[in-house]
């Protein structure tokens, strides 16, 4: 079986899931919406060249660095809301999978608004040490170091089940991400590739969604331009809420797979067994 073809099968059987339990489309759907709605709020007063113009006159180059570092706040700042309603998603899934509970928008809301400084420790954690094995030198000691502490698998491997780890248990994140690393090794092995492809679907669609926004453009007029704005963006949004659930859902279904040892409904364990093989 192909990576694409896995892939297919994750995804039919991640669908399948939401086609019994639409409510679970609710957490990314708003998520990304409040990350757009940021940007926009940021990007709308400079969209014309007199801003733009104003902007270029009155800031000074020494503040370039300063910009750039609002930009990356701002950036933690998204992803701090998208790991909110992330982990509302996760904790109705542990839920179903568990115990057979039905996903609901309340439980998932008050489950991550009662975990949510665990939640914010963990993005705060992932990101310093991601940033520091990114600028590490891949030859030197302390590299080789952590690539043994992540059983020589790759860091987004390595650390999926972080998050899900520290909602399921009382865990923070520096145990979470050696109980996810230890639970990857023990299931996978190490040196492992993803043996399933479904980026290339998702990034396909994200063009598609161009589409009436490019039509638009050719067309002229300010009517069209905001008409194929708004279905393009509602595209977007439709595209990045699925993909975002969908790789969520592998996730802790393949986390029930390897610590509660659990095949969850619409998946099968040998689907789950093979999503990494040895590079």
């Amino acid at each position: 079986m192909t990576r694409q073809e896995r892939g297919k099968i994750l995804a039919r059987a991640v669908w399948q899931l939401l086609g019994k339990h639409k409510s679970l489309l609710f957490f990314p759907a708003l998520g990304y919406s409040c990350k757009y709605a940021i940007f926009a709020a940021i990007i709308v007063p400079f969209a014309n060249r007199h801003e733009l113009h104003l902007l270029h006159e009155r800031i000074p180059v020494r503040t370039t660095g300063m910009l750039i570092v609002a930009f990356s706040l701002l950036l933690f700042f998204v992803n701090a809301v998208l790991f909110f309603f992330n982990a509302a998603i996760v904790e109705n899934l542990l839920a179903y999978f568990k115990q057979q509970q039905t996903p609901s928008i309340a439980f998932g809301f008050i489950r991550a608004i009662k975990r949510y400084l665990r939640v914010f420790s963990w993005l705060l954690f992932a990101s310093l040490y991601g940033i520091c094995i990114n600028l590490l030198p891949k030859n030197g000691e302390y590299f080789q170091r952590t690539r043994r502490y992540l059983h020589h698998n790759h860091w987004q491997i390595a650390s999926q089940f972080g998050l899900i780890y520290a909602l399921d248990t009382p865990a923070w994140p520096i145990a979470a991400f050696e109980a996810s690393c230890t639970l990857v090794a023990k299931t996978w092995g190490t040196h492992l590739r993803q043996n399933y492809a479904l980026s290339g679907l998702f990034i396909l669609c994200r063009l598609l969604a161009f589409v009436p926004l490019i039509l638009a453009s050719l067309l002229g007029g300010h009517l069209p331009l905001f008409i194929g704005s708004g279905i393009t963006l509602a595209c977007m949004l439709a595209v990045s809420t699925i993909a975002q659930l969908t790789y969520t859902t592998i996730r802790v279904a393949s986390y029930c797979y390897t610590q509660h040892q659990i095949t969850p409904q619409t998946f099968s364990t040998d689907l789950l067994r093979n999503l990494y093989i040895p590079s």
